[in-house]
Protein backbone atom coordinates (compact mmCIF):
# COMPACT_ATOMS: atom_id res chain seq x y z
CA UNK A 1 0.00 0.00 0.00
CA UNK A 2 1.38 3.39 -0.94
CA UNK A 3 0.17 6.87 -0.02
CA UNK A 4 -2.27 6.85 -2.95
CA UNK A 5 -3.85 3.67 -1.63
CA UNK A 6 -3.96 5.07 1.90
CA UNK A 7 -5.78 8.13 0.58
CA UNK A 8 -8.17 6.00 -1.45
CA UNK A 9 -9.13 4.01 1.65
CA UNK A 10 -9.83 7.19 3.61
CA UNK A 11 -11.80 8.77 0.74
CA UNK A 12 -13.85 5.58 0.20
CA UNK A 13 -14.68 5.34 3.90
CA UNK A 14 -15.68 9.01 4.01
CA UNK A 15 -17.91 8.54 0.97
CA UNK A 16 -19.39 5.34 2.42
CA UNK A 17 -20.37 7.31 5.52
CA UNK A 18 -21.79 10.04 3.24
CA UNK A 19 -19.54 12.70 4.76
CA UNK A 20 -17.99 15.71 3.09
CA UNK A 21 -14.31 16.52 3.44
CA UNK A 22 -15.27 19.55 5.52
CA UNK A 23 -17.19 17.30 7.95
CA UNK A 24 -14.23 14.99 8.48
CA UNK A 25 -11.70 17.81 8.63
CA UNK A 26 -13.73 19.61 11.27
CA UNK A 27 -14.45 16.46 13.27
CA UNK A 28 -10.81 15.35 13.18
CA UNK A 29 -9.50 18.88 13.78
CA UNK A 30 -7.42 18.99 10.58
CA UNK A 31 -7.55 21.38 7.66
CA UNK A 32 -9.51 20.64 4.50
CA UNK A 33 -6.24 20.99 2.59
CA UNK A 34 -4.52 18.36 4.73
CA UNK A 35 -7.38 15.90 4.25
CA UNK A 36 -7.56 16.59 0.53
CA UNK A 37 -3.82 16.03 0.17
CA UNK A 38 -4.07 12.74 2.05
CA UNK A 39 -7.03 11.56 -0.03
CA UNK A 40 -5.27 12.45 -3.27
CA UNK A 41 -1.93 10.91 -2.33
CA UNK A 42 -0.22 14.30 -2.40
CA UNK A 43 1.01 14.36 1.18
CA UNK A 44 4.82 14.35 1.25
CA UNK A 45 4.96 13.99 5.02
CA UNK A 46 2.11 12.56 7.02
CA UNK A 47 1.50 13.84 10.53
CA UNK A 48 0.76 10.67 12.49
CA UNK A 49 -1.35 12.52 15.05
CA UNK A 50 -3.57 13.99 12.35
CA UNK A 51 -3.84 10.67 10.56
CA UNK A 52 -4.86 9.07 13.87
CA UNK A 53 -7.57 11.71 14.37
CA UNK A 54 -8.94 11.04 10.88
CA UNK A 55 -8.94 7.29 11.50
CA UNK A 56 -10.74 7.69 14.83
CA UNK A 57 -13.34 9.97 13.26
CA UNK A 58 -13.93 7.52 10.38
CA UNK A 59 -13.65 4.42 12.61
CA UNK A 60 -10.72 3.03 10.60
CA UNK A 61 -8.01 0.72 11.96
CA UNK A 62 -5.09 3.09 12.53
CA UNK A 63 -2.58 0.28 13.03
CA UNK A 64 -2.84 -0.74 9.36
CA UNK A 65 -1.76 2.73 8.27
CA UNK A 66 1.09 2.94 10.78
CA UNK A 67 2.51 -0.39 9.64
CA UNK A 68 2.32 0.73 6.02
CA UNK A 69 3.96 4.11 6.65
CA UNK A 70 6.73 2.35 8.55
CA UNK A 71 7.24 -0.11 5.69
CA UNK A 72 7.31 2.71 3.12
CA UNK A 73 10.05 4.48 5.12
CA UNK A 74 12.08 1.27 5.36
CA UNK A 75 11.72 0.68 1.61
CA UNK A 76 12.99 4.21 0.89
CA UNK A 77 15.99 3.75 3.15
CA UNK A 78 16.91 0.43 1.53
CA UNK A 79 16.45 1.98 -1.91
CA UNK A 80 18.95 4.69 -1.02
CA UNK A 81 21.67 2.19 -0.02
Amino acid sequence: MDYNELGRIIRNRRNFLDLKQADVASGANVTNTFLSNIENGKANVIDIGKLYAICVYLDLDFSIFVRQISQNKQDRIVGEL
